[in-house]
C-alpha cells in the first residue's frame, strides 16, 4: 500500500530546509573567517606602521 503523501512531502521539505541551514552556517563560518583574517592583517599593518614611524624618528636626517 502506498504511503500517504503529506508525511513524505513534509520529510522532504524538512530535509531541504536542514540542508539550506547547514549551507548557510558554512557560508557564515567562511565569512567570519575571512573577516577575522582581514582584521588580523589590519592590526599587523597598524603595528608595522607604528614601528616604521618609530624607526623613522630615530634615524637622524642626512646633513647636506
Amino acid at each position: 500500500e502506498a504511503a500517504p503523501l503529506a508525511p513524505c512531502i513534509k520529510l522532504v521539505l524538512e530535509a531541504k530546509r536542514e540542508q539550506r541551514q547547514r549551507e548557510q552556517a558554512e557560508k557564515d563560518a567562511d565569512e567570519r573567517s575571512r573577516i577575522e583574517k582581514a582584521e588580523k592583517r589590519i592590526e599587523e599593518n597598524k603595528h608595522a606602521v607604528r614601528k616604521l614611524k618609530k624607526v623613522t624618528l630615530l634615524v637622524p636626517e642626512a646633513q647636506d
